[in-house]
This record gives C-alpha cells, structure tokens and sequence, in this order.
C-alpha cells in the first residue's frame, strides 16, 4: 500500500477513496493503489514544492548467506 508523509508544517485536507481526511505536519498518508495511480501527489519532483515525499515500505529481511563450509577430501595429501 502506497504512503506519503506530509513534509509541510502545516494540517493538510486530503479528499482520498475513503473520504475527506486530515494529515498533520509530519503525519503519514496511506492509500490504495488503485487512488495513488488516479492522483497526483505533489512531491516536488517537477520542480515544484514539495507537500508529500512518498514512503518505502520497509526493506524486506534476507536471506542469510549460506555458510561455505570445507570438508577435507580424504585423498588429498597432508599439508604438514
């Protein structure tokens, strides 16, 4: 799900699919995806300034990489 903070320090009205909400200085937004592709968030990446900076969703954990381990090959010749 789309979410933008609003980065003004003022209260922002926001007319979104779930009705007329308030978003306070700082505060974050989220709305579907099926609203965020019908409007447009001024985020100031035209020039213009900036009311909105979009939110990444949080980084997804990986994977741990997998440990290299050495098994002895028992035909090899000593090292000592």
């Amino acid at each position: 799900m789309p979410q933008f903070r609003n980065v003004t320090d003022d209260t922002l009205w926001v007319v979104t699919d779930r009705g007329l909400e308030k978003v306070e200085a700082d505060a974050i937004l989220p709305v579907s995806e099926e609203f965020a592709a019908m409007v447009y968030f001024q985020t100031g990446d035209t020039g213009e300034t900036a009311l909105w900076a979009a939110v990444s969703a949080p980084a997804a954990k990986k994977a741990a990489a997998p440990v290299e381990t050495s098994t002895p090959d028992p035909a090899a010749e000593p090292t000592n």
